[in-house]
């Protein structure tokens, strides 16, 4: 077939796949749970989303931008789960909503600014792997809610700005910073 041709029989076909495609419609039912662990002293809210099938799902991590929170992407965890994933939002304590919150109106952009710093940065990279330990944890605890519900052999990551910094250098990237590379 004339590779132009093709093209065109492909392009032709696309509206109508999109048509049938709404990302904001959800497919199943998705139930909510709000939880959080210890570690080393620091603590990490988490806000699980969890499908409605109860067979063992693929678990995405979901990390919040600077001053965020676990209930920053909403949309996102309900959307995932209600298509079969299970999805938990970490809260990152020192580069969340506790940044600004208490700050006087005037003073939130600066309040933000400050909590920008490698410490913060370093708190949120070992964050995602403690909470990778810990599901593995509550995957076979008895009678925790998520008993036998994560497929932790498939596990994706995310991240909304400076959740999207921390997804990056988990996933390998590095950062140059003055001082050198800045890695996961």
């Amino acid at each position: 077939m004339n590779p132009i041709l093709f093209s065109l029989l492909l392009l032709s076909l696309c509206p109508l796949a999109a048509e049938d495609y709404d990302p904001l419609s959800k497919e199943g039912k998705v139930e909510t749970k709000l939880m959080s662990f210890r570690y080393g002293g620091r603590e990490v809210p988490l806000k699980i989303y969890l499908p409605e099938d109860s067979n063992p799902a693929p678990v995405i991590l979901l990390s919040h931008g600077l001053g965020g929170s676990r209930e920053v992407g909403n949309y996102l965890g309900q959307h995932w789960a209600g298509r079969g994933f299970l999805v938990v939002a970490m809260q990152h304590i020192g580069s969340d909503t506790s940044v600004w919150e208490d700050a006087p109106l005037g003073k939130r952009r600066d309040a933000m600014m400050t909590a920008a710093n490698g410490r913060t940065f370093q708190d949120r990279m070992r964050d995602v792997p403690a909470t990778l330990d810990q599901l593995e944890k509550w995957q076979i605890e008895k009678g925790h809610v998520l008993l036998g519900r994560m497929n932790l052999e498939r596990i994706g990551v995310g991240g909304h700005s400076y959740g999207a910094v921390t997804t990056q250098c988990h996933c390998g990237a590095a950062f140059w910073l003055s001082r050198g590379p800045l890695r996961g």
